[in-house]
């Protein structure tokens, strides 16, 4: 370090200390003035000769005798009220400066001792009951706390439909307040809060989120965002399961291993009534069933589809529960009769393409049975010993053709 540089470094240490020893004892002053009455008058007094402003402003400071006699004239005057008014005088006084409060509350009772016996106790009760008005102010706070957290819990646990019934019926009965439900919503599941009004009425939502903090209105806008976009992802992986094998897709469509309830009612909304109906004959989880019939239900209503699919789902899956069991009538009878006239049954209807039954579902779908899809079925049922004497009767042809359609 070169010499100049170590006399700017000294010097800077020399300011540096000679602005610590000005400026503490002004500090330590300031402090003295305003937390120490003996020392506020004597600085009064010696500051009061300084020349101009300054000093006039410290001459116009009472003395320590002016402040005295100030109180004496104030306790002479309140010692003379009645006891109702002398206690909202010093309840008044108590609330700005608690410190003349006590010294009043000393000089008065010099002056009368059995007045302010009186007086005292009539604060002490105020006191006593402002505690009492407080806790149960906080009383009232904690059950209103309760109350906003078991309706917050109500609702969740609401079907979606029920659930924006119970909210929009709320806010236009005034069953809370505004404030009161945005706090209800907040304490819900993110889920739950986004689900319900992203299909609640446009100004009510609006309401709520006018109540919420921005943040909390950006995570359930990024939520709803989310669900509708799950929303779709389902509906398009409906039209996939159209096109599939009813063997490959009742194992993820028939139970909730892969999707819930919710995400199934979405699916088979979508889905076309036979497909559906043809999955779900299959399922013997019967409840299930009767569960997806309600959120499709739901589903349908919270999107404005003007559908009556689970009608039309039951009705289509008793057709093809019927049609099981009939058929399994049927190769009960086949597997008894002989193998000619059994050969010559299936080659009578396997060529047959007469339609026996036809069910209409909807205006643009129906359920229609032919003779050949009838024996069709069948065989695919029966005996594989007897299906192997059956195709060993045939010609090579008609065994080539019968097994190339019980592949499918």
């Amino acid at each position: 370090m070169s010499k100049s540089q170590e006399k700017m470094s000294t010097g800077k240490i020399i300011i540096a200390f000679v602005i610590s020893f000005l400026t503490l004892p002004i500090i330590t002053s300031v402090i003295l003035y305003f937390s120490n009455n003996n020392f506020q008058y004597a600085a009064n007094d010696v500051l009061s000769v300084l020349p101009g402003n300054i000093g006039t402003y410290f001459e116009s400071k009472p003395t320590r005798d002016e402040k005295e006699s100030l109180k004496e004239v104030v306790v002479d005057h309140y010692i003379s009220l009645d006891e109702d008014r002398l206690v909202d005088k010093l309840l008044a006084i108590k609330g700005e400066d608690i410190e003349l409060y006590n010294d009043l509350l000393l000089r008065l009772n010099n002056k009368n001792p059995r007045k302010m016996n009186d007086v005292k106790e009539t604060l002490r009760k105020i006191e006593l009951e402002d505690q009492t008005l407080f806790r149960i102010a906080n009383e009232i706070d904690s059950e209103q706390f309760q109350n906003l957290n078991d309706k917050a819990n109500y609702i969740s646990n609401l079907d979606t439909v029920d659930a924006i019934y119970e909210v929009e019926n709320i806010f236009r009965n005034r069953a809370l307040t505004v404030e009161e439900l945005a706090q209800v919503i907040y304490k819900m599941p993110l889920d739950d809060a986004a689900e319900i009004l992203s299909h609640t009425d446009t100004n009510i939502r609006q309401s709520i989120f006018d109540s919420l903090s921005l943040n909390i209105t950006r995570e359930i806008d990024n939520r709803i965002i989310a669900l509708n976009n799950k929303r779709k992802a389902l509906e398009r992986s409906a039209q996939i399961y159209e096109r599939k094998d009813i063997e490959e897709v009742k194992h993820e469509l028939g139970s909730t291993n892969k999707y819930t309830t919710d995400e199934l009612a979405v699916i088979y909304s979508n889905l076309t009534t036979k497909k559906g109906a043809k999955i779900l004959s299959r399922v013997q989880d019967n409840d299930l069933v009767l569960e997806l019939y309600d959120k499709i239900n739901d589903y349908e209503q919270l999107n404005g589809v003007p559908s009556n699919k689970s009608v039309e789902l039951a009705e289509a899956i008793h057709i093809y529960r019927e049609y099981d069991r009939n058929l399994n009538e049927l190769v009960t009878a086949y597997q008894r009769m002989g193998i000619g006239e059994l050969t010559n049954l299936v080659e009578e209807m396997f060529t047959n393409d007469e339609v026996f039954i036809t069910y209409i579902i909807n205006d643009e779908e129906r359920i229609v049975y032919t003779q050949q899809q009838l024996i069709i079925d069948a065989l695919k049922n029966i005996n594989p010993r007897i299906l192997s004497n059956i195709l060993d009767q045939l010609s090579a042809k008609q065994a080539a053709e019968l097994s190339e359609m019980l592949m499918m």
